[in-house]
């Protein structure tokens, strides 16, 4: 991913900007092998976060993992190979979030694996 910053002549900024490689825990987020796979859906594209869980139909599932870092705060990668659109609802208890997010992705045939991956970081620092 690229980004740029367009300025005229006379402008400056006092910024450094580079590009890190790091590598860090995430969860990879997988196929239970004990499970059937994901019925498709074809019902229209909605969705709802709410602090009590996810409720859609008609979605990627990428949104899980978007889903999974906010409650987690740790970075989350597809690798579910599911490439249609899906029914996705996750309840929430608020006084054991995570814990009620593992049972949920468990119900829909999915779980989390703990591993490390290459991130890419912008880090900007003062000239």
């Amino acid at each position: 991913m690229w980004y740029r910053i367009y300025l005229t002549d006379n402008e400056r900024l006092p910024i450094h900007a580079e590009l890190q490689l790091n590598t860090v825990s995430v969860y990879l987020l997988v196929r239970r092998k004990d499970k059937t796979a994901l019925p498709s859906s074809n019902k229209p594209y909605s969705m709802s976060y709410r602090g009590r869980g996810l409720q859609s139909t008609g979605v990627p599932v990428e949104v899980l993992p978007n889903y999974t870092e906010i409650t987690l705060r740790r970075p989350v990668w597809d690798e579910t190979d599911y490439f249609n659109q899906y029914d996705l609802n996750l309840e929430l208890r608020l006084e054991d979030k995570q814990q009620s997010l593992l049972e949920g992705l468990q119900k829909l045939g999915l779980t989390l694996v703990e591993s490390k991956r290459p991130i890419e970081y912008l880090i900007l620092s003062s000239k």
